[in-house]
């Protein structure tokens, strides 16, 4: 396995689904898999009748905080969680619309 990615749409999550992981093999990154991936959620996600997603990442992971920003997301809030007992800064980046995931992911791939 080279990525993969996975989105939630359960009630506990709130009614816009959530990006969990999306994770590429470092051997792997900057080819346009991640892109690639995204896109095939956002198209699936729109079949089900959804056009938002949200996610959290670690506050200072530039690299994948870029790669969204890249493809539409917007950072909308910072806060404090603690995973796996170890306390974390975390930025949450959203979208409202999932049509610049699918433009912005399939232009970075040509």
């Amino acid at each position: 396995m080279v990525g993969f990615i996975a989105i939630y749409r359960r009630p506990e999550h709130g009614p816009t689904p959530y990006l969990d992981n999306l994770h590429v093999r470092p051997s792997n990154r900057s080819g346009g898999l991640g892109g690639r991936l995204l896109i095939e959620a956002a198209n699936q996600l729109r079949k089900l009748g959804e056009n938002t997603l949200y996610l959290w990442l670690v506050d200072g992971n530039d690299a994948a905080q870029r790669f969204y920003e890249r493809l539409g997301g917007l950072p909308t809030e910072r806060s404090s969680k603690e995973v796996f007992g170890v306390p974390l800064k975390t930025l949450k980046i959203e979208w409202d619309d999932l049509g610049p995931i699918i433009r912005g992911a399939t232009a970075a791939s040509q």
